[in-house]
């Protein structure tokens, strides 16, 4: 089965005032080498379970902090076991982590997209969030990786953060020639140190309203520009440069997570449609002592019936700007959509959604408020 593999490094200098995610264990060099070790030996079992790549996509935490000696180990592990020539091969990369001999190793071994958390060009900003990179740092990883050769660079920006930053913002946009960008907006995950400090009230966030009228002109820029603005949150240059990696998961199809704390998901069409994701374990003992014994590191599987996955599979497809595919909702669910809802009601949503015969997505105009309409195009459910 053709997969989306995602390899996970949960590893971080320091943990982010805003992060929220399984990551932030210290980088100890011993650790590192045995954990890549693991990772490949992982890999291995799912090729032997007949998984193979469509994807590859090395995340965090911040593989950025692999030695060169670590990542091209598990480079080599995919070209000794699989055909990956002409596959996307993504390396999330904190900018202050970017050498020239670290991305010449990474342009090597075959990696073609680099995604660069800049998250800001203010230095203020990146305090504030905990980050160690800088306007400086950002700068420089960049022109490192167009030296070295690399012409598909993600770069990601957090917006609404304070103040006016929008328009400073947008001039960071117009700083760089990127063929992607990820502009997300700050969010507060419970146990971050920036959650803490709001329920202090040692600082407020900007309201919705002041996020979705931030979001709108930084969207309006960029089309403006020539992105095309293809997921809620993602923008390119071309067609060519969507994240093939992520579009996979907005289409709800299988992926493969590689590493401790990842997530997995795959599906079987026989009679009907049977989904699972499954989840590794979060401890390096336990992650260690499966794969030893020959098993996946798998703590937790959960089955997904029909019903959460035709959610699952609304929630994501809106999140496209082109939609929800019903010709893909049949293919995998061997179901019609209008069998599984009622057109009548879906028809008299238009006021938010565009309809046409095998799509159905949102108006621009309702993209900031995804989360209330999701829940309306639910009650069409027959």
């Amino acid at each position: 089965m053709q997969a989306g593999f995602y390899i996970h490094i949960p590893f971080c200098r320091k943990k982010c005032n805003y992060c929220g995610f399984f990551s932030g264990f210290k980088p100890e060099k011993d650790l590192l080498d045995k954990y890549t070790d693991y990772i490949c030996k992982e890999i291995l079992y799912y090729k032997e379970k007949g998984f193979f790549p469509l994807t590859i996509y090395i995340g965090g935490g911040t593989p950025s902090l692999l030695s060169n000696k670590n990542i091209e180990k598990i480079s080599e592990t995919f070209l000794k076991n699989f055909n990956i020539t002409d596959l996307e091969f993504t390396i999330e990369a904190n900018p202050e982590d970017v050498t020239y001999e670290k991305a010449k190793c990474w342009f090597d071994i075959g990696i073609n997209r680099v995604s660069l958390g800049f998250e800001s060009m203010n230095d203020t900003i990146l305090k504030f969030l905990g980050r160690s990179n800088s306007q400086i740092t950002n700068k420089k990883s960049y022109e490192i990786l167009r030296e070295i050769g690399f012409n598909n660079i993600s770069i990601d920006f957090i917006s609404s953060i304070m103040g006016n930053d929008t328009e400073e913002l947008i001039n960071s946009i117009d700083s760089f020639e990127a063929e992607h960008y990820s502009i997300y907006s700050l969010t507060l995950d419970e146990n971050t140190k920036l959650y803490n400090d709001y329920k202090k009230n040692l600082f407020t966030p900007k309201s919705d309203f002041d996020y979705s009228k931030d979001l709108n002109i930084i969207r309006k820029h960029l089309m403006k520009k020539g992105y095309i603005h293809y997921e809620v949150s993602n923008f390119a240059k071309s067609k060519k440069y969507f994240s093939i990696h992520n579009t996979n998961y907005w289409n709800y199809s299988p992926y493969i997570g590689i590493g401790m704390g990842s997530v997995g998901f795959y599906y079987q069409i026989e009679n009907k449609f049977k989904g699972y994701r499954f989840t590794n374990f979060k401890n390096f003992r336990d992650y260690f002592e499966s794969i030893n014994k020959g098993l996946l590191p798998i703590f937790e599987t959960e089955e997904i019936e029909l019903e959460k996955a035709t959610l699952e599979f609304t929630m994501l497809g809106l999140r496209k700007m082109s939609g929800i595919d019903l010709k893909n909702f049949k293919k995998i669910f061997k179901i019609d959509f209008y069998d599984y809802f009622e057109k009548e009601k879906i028809n008299k949503l238009e006021k938010y959604l565009k309809i046409s015969e095998n799509k159905i997505a949102l108006r621009k105009n309702y993209i900031n408020v995804m989360n209330t309409i999701i829940p309306l195009l639910w009650e069409t459910k027959r």
